[in-house]
């Protein structure tokens, strides 16, 4: 059986001001797949994952988590 993987970006900011959120915590869980990434200085993270349907969790301190 041939998986094929597929690379996962975005960029994390602050929904008010638009600065990047440094270190945010970006979490990927389903389909067996339990792995995250932590956002660089631009607020930017990128994770390889196998095609298929996921929860994306972010959170970051003094920030309400996101799913």
């Amino acid at each position: 059986m041939f998986s094929q993987n597929i690379n996962l970006t975005g960029q994390i900011t602050d929904s008010q001001s638009g600065e990047p959120l440094i270190g945010a915590n970006v979490i990927i869980d389903g389909n067996g797949v339990n792995t995250g990434a932590a956002t660089d200085y631009n607020g930017d993270y990128r994770i390889e994952i196998p095609a298929g349907s996921y929860k994306i969790k972010i959170s970051y301190i003094g920030y309400s988590d996101f799913t």
